[in-house]
């Protein structure tokens, strides 16, 4: 005889029921509150890009060296960047001409206005033109602004002719360091350190902003490779800073230089070099009788440090010297042959 009898629980119709219903409801709040929270992210994300472009937008123009204003067309056509409140216009050289010459600022279909470049720099690929104007304000530079592979970017330019002003591409930084090699009239030059993006920049594009989402200029859209595709470049912006507050400062700005030409390790890692550097900058080219060669400095000696600024790129190089004056001596910390030594410059 059982004394003890075993039995399995039974469930009813009703539990089964109620059961149902609970976890339905636990997936329902979950896919309601998060999905909302989901959503209510994506829509401030679109309406915060939105109104930064049509905030940024108001400080990019046309440039051109047809003189608009006498015959109302033009067929050399770039981009430029309001930079200062003082009436500085931030292009690309090969838009804006060399220094002195004059070139014609577009806002839109009515307003044209003639400019002069006050400062030129063909190996940058950049020109400023100064208008006889004051603005409200100006775009955003954020300096030394750490940007990553990766990360969202904005173009804003003036591509193909005035019917596209203000035109707006979206990407993504696609690498940084790059180092690009021309060939023009026999003569090569390269332009070092650039940005690249996958955000389009056409023809007209040129001298156009490259910002951030914030809206914050972190370069100047410069070229683009016509047999790739999605591959176009900027001028980091941070090279050109010490030109603007000299500039906004004194309008007869002359560009102190070193006379020197140099690699970093970007462009030796390209280049298939045997010599290797981890950080400085290397001595191409030695202009002759410059105050550098009479100095002492030789080529395949590696500049580590301007001063106190430590060195690793040719940008970071040029940058340095335009922060400082023609007649200024600085102090180049050198490595030769392992060695470390100290050379005293005057600038020209």
């Amino acid at each position: 005889m059982n004394y003890f009898r075993s039995y399995k629980k039974k469930s009813t119709p009703l539990k089964n029921f109620m059961s149902i219903v609970i976890v339905l409801a636990i997936i329902i709040f979950v896919v309601v509150v998060y999905g909302k929270k989901t959503i209510s992210e994506d829509l401030n994300e679109g309406i915060n890009a939105v109104n930064m472009i049509e905030n940024t937008s108001r400080f990019i123009v046309g440039v051109s060296k047809d003189n608009i204003i006498a015959t109302g067309e033009t067929s050399v056509w770039g981009s430029g960047i309001i930079v200062s409140k003082q009436g500085l216009i931030l292009t690309n050289s090969h838009v804006g001409g060399t220094k002195d010459s004059i070139c014609y600022v577009v806002f839109d279909s009515k307003n044209y206005y003639e400019g002069k470049v006050v400062w030129s720099n063909e190996i940058l690929d950049l020109s400023i033109v100064k208008l006889d104007l004051e603005f409200a304000d100006c775009i955003s530079i954020k300096e030394d602004n750490q940007i990553k592979v990766g990360q969202e970017v904005y173009g804003i330019g003036n591509p193909i002719n005035i019917n596209f002003q203000k035109t707006v591409s979206k990407g993504i930084i696609s690498g940084l360091n790059r180092n690009l090699e021309f060939d023009e009239q026999g003569e090569k030059f390269y332009m070092n350190n650039l940005i690249q993006t996958d955000a389009a920049i056409n023809y007209g594009s040129s001298g156009g902003a490259l910002v951030d989402e914030n809206g914050n200029l972190i370069g100047v859209n410069t070229i683009k490779i016509t047999d790739a595709t999605l591959m176009g470049f900027a001028i980091p912006i941070d090279v050109v800073i010490p030109v603007i507050d000299k500039l906004e400062q004194n309008k007869n700005f002359e560009e102190a230089r070193l006379k020197i030409w140099c690699y970093d390790k970007f462009y030796i890692d390209e280049s298939n070099s045997t010599k290797k550097f981890d950080s400085g900058v290397m001595v191409a080219k030695i202009e002759e009788n410059s105050n550098a060669e009479k100095a002492g400095l030789r080529v395949g000696d590696v500049i580590k440090y301007i001063d106190t600024n430590e060195i690793n790129t040719v940008l970071g190089f040029k940058k340095s010297i335009l922060e400082r004056n023609i007649g200024d001596n600085v102090i180049l910390k050198v490595e030769r042959n392992n060695k470390e030594i100290l050379i005293n410059v005057e600038l020209e």
